[in-house]
């Protein structure tokens, strides 16, 4: 029987469940979910699959429109690695892959070293590493918008804290002002129309 070269599978399948593993951790971000391990498709359940998800996050305008040429191209390869017994190898791959596909991959290698196996599984770690940086760009993106939308709430609760203190005080001056009337004896019509002016003047 052929070398199913479980190996190379395992590092493929490996880097496969990081990414969706990040891409998981945007969903939860983005959609604020507090238990991801109980829904059913961020926990343990099958839900969508990691193409579904990336969709979605394009859909949702999470992922640019050029951020999804690599993550579609790493999933070809995982796809066949995963699914297709007699892929065994890069090279194979490679062998059935349309020309486009083959030099986009290309573009990943390492001083231009793209002749064996070796340089294409180097290849494929730059690849997983590029789509890696995007996912946690977007994830510091909306952290980013979270510590300014945080920033906001507590300058919003500051300034309602300062409201607050400015009518107690305007409360206790006009109470020790209405006391200095009363004091005075003043009539009940003047005290009315006393107090009627210190509150619209508050309102203006």
């Amino acid at each position: 029987m052929e070398n199913i070269n479980l190996e190379l599978r395992g590092i493929v399948l490996k880097y496969s469940l990081e990414l969706e593993h990040a891409v998981n951790k945007i969903f939860i971000s983005f959609l604020s979910i507090e238990n991801a391990m109980s829904t059913r498709h961020f926990g343990n359940r099958a839900g969508m699959s990691f193409q579904q998800k990336i969709d979605l996050l394009y859909d949702l305008n999470i992922l640019e429109k050029n951020e999804l040429p690599p993550i579609e191209l790493l999933m070809n390869f995982r796809n066949r690695f995963l699914h297709n017994i007699n892929y065994n190898s890069f090279e194979k791959i490679l062998q059935d892959l349309d020309n486009s596909l083959v030099n986009r991959f290309k573009k990943y290698c390492v001083k231009d070293m793209f002749d064996c196996e070796e340089d294409y599984l180097i290849t494929f770690k730059q690849l997983y590493i590029e789509i890696l940086d995007i996912l946690n760009a977007v994830i510091k993106k909306r952290k980013e918008e979270n510590d300014r939308k945080m920033n906001l709430i507590l300058e919003h609760v500051k300034d309602l804290y300062d409201l607050k203190l400015l009518v107690f005080q305007y409360i206790l001056n006009t109470k020790a002002n209405l006391a200095n009337q009363v004091d005075k004896n003043l009539m009940t019509e003047k005290f009315k129309e006393n107090l009627l002016t210190d509150l619209d003047i508050w309102y203006c």
